[in-house]
């Protein structure tokens, strides 16, 4: 174990150092400019806090100044503070190299390298380093996540914060203690942006999928801690918080009447929603083809049962020359498995059945016949 942990180690080192070295890489895009003005009106309220003492806390916790300051949820920025928050903590380390606007992009840089280091550390004691090696390979070189990973936006928050909620819960089994960190971690994740809700959304219909009775305490801290995390990093929001709450998601599931934005796909320009096939289309043609195909052979490998899957998963990997077997191990099937964790996107959900070994309260460390949402694997193929 502390040998898998030293490795995640190097592995977070070795990500975040790419990441870093090549930050100033990428020029400002579209959202950049708006999340480092309000970055440093957020480094400007923090710095009045700690100066003004206690007179001057209850000033900045007005509900005034905390809507003047934390500009979230709003007309000029439909998101929430998380990423932002992110920004403002690493900020100062980039002071001298590579200084503004890149220095704002480091807590995106260093959150996807613990991610991918985290995912290392969490399929090596099962699956063998080989499938772990894998999996935080592909999901850190996966194109579209290596170039938002040097941005200081949302889009790896939420991926990330995606991926790991749903990877603790796994990891929690039926525990309530195990389930309070997939409950922080969710919570995390709600307060980055709208869609997050389907997180909680998708765990509690697997709940009733699966009729996984068991899991109710661990349910019980995720329905209540996850909405506090929320709640506590949206300051804006305390001054009245159930009528903002509520009207924030009305907004965020009704945004073509609220927040519109120009998209180009497929040769044409259009001003809000895009076409219902875009989360088909987009995933196909900027995932790397050996990546989606693995991760789409995976989900089926999981489907059927393991004899079968083990040597599918095998012939798959052959076919596209992914890895080096050795005698005794299943590394092939590994690979499609880990593959298969790292679906195109996080918000597209695979919902799969593997049959293996029987329940286990630890199940992101052994073999599970249940599947999870975005980040499926199957138990170790025979």
């Amino acid at each position: 174990m502390g040998r898998t942990w030293l490795a995640g180690l190097t592995v977070a080192l070795l990500a975040a150092t790419l990441l870093v070295a090549t930050v100033d890489d990428y020029g400002l895009t579209f959202d950049e400019p708006l999340y480092i003005v309000i970055t440093d009106g957020l480094r400007g309220w923090f710095a009045d806090v700690a100066a003004g003492g206690l007179g001057g806390l209850r000033e900045q916790l007005r509900d005034e100044r905390l809507r003047e300051t934390w500009l979230f949820a709003a007309r000029q920025n439909r998101n929430l503070p998380v990423p932002v928050l992110l920004s403002a903590l690493f900020r100062p380390l980039g002071e001298g190299w590579p200084g503004p606007p890149y220095s704002y992009r480091l807590g995106t840089c260093l959150l996807l390298a613990a991610t991918v280091a985290l995912l290392f550390a969490g399929l090596a004691p099962a699956h063998g380093w080989e499938m772990a090696a894998v999996a935080a390979g592909s999901l850190l070189l996966m194109p579209q996540a290596f170039a938002h990973g040097h941005l200081a936006a949302n889009d790896v928050a939420v991926s990330s914060f995606w991926l790991l909620a749903i990877l603790l819960w796994l990891w929690s089994g039926t525990s309530a203690r195990r389930a309070l960190v997939a409950a922080l971690v969710c919570g995390l994740g709600l307060a980055c942006k709208a869609s997050f809700v389907l997180v909680p959304a998708l765990l509690g219909l697997w709940l009733l999928c699966f009729r996984q009775w068991r899991r109710w305490r661990a349910t019980l801290v995720l329905a209540v801690v996850a909405p506090l995390v929320m709640l506590a990093l949206c300051p804006m929001w305390w001054g009245d918080p159930l009528p903002r709450i509520a009207r924030f998601y009305w907004r965020a599931f009704n945004a073509s009447q609220h927040w519109t934005s120009d998209s180009y796909y497929l040769g044409t320009s259009y001003l809000g929603a895009l076409p219902w096939h875009n989360g088909l289309v987009l995933p196909a043609v900027t995932t790397p083809p050996w990546t989606l195909a693995l991760a789409l052979g995976g989900g089926c490998a999981a489907a059927i049962p393991s004899s079968r899957s083990g040597r599918w998963a095998r012939a798959s990997c052959r076919s596209f020359a992914c890895c080096r077997t050795r005698p005794g191990t299943t590394a092939c099937g590994s690979c499609c498995r880990a593959s298969s964790a790292l679906l195109p996107s996080p918000g597209s959900a695979s919902w799969s059945s593997s049959r293996g070994s029987g329940p286990s309260a630890s199940g992101w460390r052994r073999g599970s016949r249940w599947s999870l949402p975005s980040s499926c694997w199957g138990p170790k193929a025979s």
